[in-house]
C-alpha cells in the first residue's frame, strides 16, 4: 500500500483516500492466499452524484484510465524488488 501511495504522488495525486470505506462483495482475499496482492479503488465516477458502478446508468470518467494504467504498471514493475 505504501508503494502505491508513492507511485500516486509521483503521478501528481496527493492522497489516496476514500470517504466511505466499503467491504465490497469481492472474494479478493481468496486470491491473496495464492499470491500477494493489493486491492484499491481507482475512482472513475463522473462527479459526486454519479450513479453507482455496475449499474446501467454508470458513466466512467475516462480521464482516470491513464492513471490506473500507470499505477498498475508501476506496481507490476516493482513487484520483484
Amino acid at each position: 500500500v505504501e508503494r502505491l501511495g508513492v507511485f500516486a504522488r509521483d503521478a501528481g495525486i496527493e492522497a489516496l483516500t476514500k470517504e466511505t470505506p466499503s467491504l465490497g462483495a469481492d472474494s479478493f482475499g481468496d486470491l491473496t492466499v495464492c499470491a500477494p496482492g493489493l486491492y484499491y479503488d481507482l475512482g472513475c465516477a463522473v462527479g459526486p452524484d454519479a450513479p453507482p458502478i455496475h449499474t446501467e446508468n454508470f458513466d466512467i470518467d475516462e480521464t482516470c484510465l491513464p492513471l490506473g494504467a500507470f499505477l498498475q504498471a508501476m506496481h507490476a514493475l516493482q513487484a520483484g524488488t
